[in-house]
């Protein structure tokens, strides 16, 4: 469903050739609202996420709206877990004008899958650059082994954040292909999944120096 949408959207704008506005706001809760901004050229639909961001221990929901790459729209929900019952997951709708009022409907997450799959990973979510040895069983459809390494700057002081734990297919096609469904603000050093989803190889590793997604997603928003 989500291929025929992104092949939609692509021949919209190619028919108007209208520069693209979207409605532009986050909030906490299931909805924001806000005036309409005209995109950057290079961007080509709206995205509306639902996020459930469990990372920093409370489990957080939140909106938000703008414009985004065309290839940030995910075919699945982007979910990843990173040990101790840490999880985030989001559910991302692109749409284009009128279409974008009437996602809601469609802007559900799922109840949590708790079967293990079994698959394994090491796991870790830190500000400190220092990991553990914990592993994570994964669930449902998340099948892949994600880590992420990056920074952030906050009051002229160097963060070091590290990621690992279990994701989707999608989450590390994101990654292969630069366009990362995971971090947007930070300045990202290294990214890999395992196995490659691909080449079918041991690994995807992905060594850029930064992403720069609207929506997709703070995660430490």
């Amino acid at each position: 469903m989500k291929v025929l949408l992104r092949l939609f959207l692509f021949l919209t704008l190619l028919k108007t050739g209208a520069p693209l506005k979207c409605e532009t706001c986050e909030s906490h809760g299931t909805n924001c609202t806000s005036t309409m901004k005209t995109c950057p050229p290079h961007i080509s639909t709206c995205a509306v996420a639902l996020i459930e961001n469990a990372l920093e221990g409370e489990k957080m929901v939140s909106v938000r709206k703008g414009c985004e790459f065309l290839e940030m729209c995910p075919t699945e929900m982007i979910q990843f877990s990173v040990g101790n019952e840490t999880t985030y997951r989001a559910n991302v709708i692109c749409c284009i004008g009128a279409s974008c009022e009437i996602v809601y409907p469609y802007l559900q997450l799922p109840p949590i899958q708790p079967k293990t799959n079994g698959m394994k990973c090491p796991a870790c979510y830190t500000k400190t650059g220092t990991c553990g040895h914990e592993m994570v069983a994964c669930t449902g459809l998340q099948k892949f082994c994600f880590e992420v390494s990056s920074v952030s700057y906050a009051g002229g002081e160097e963060v070091e954040r590290i990621m690992k734990g279990c994701t989707t297919e999608s989450v590390c096609a994101s990654l292969r292909n630069g366009h990362p469904l995971l971090v947007s603000h930070d300045l990202v050093k290294s990214a890999r999944c395992t196995p490659d989803v691909f080449s079918h190889s041991e690994t995807t590793k992905l060594l850029i120096p930064s992403f720069s997604g609207l929506l997709l997603l703070a995660i430490f928003f």
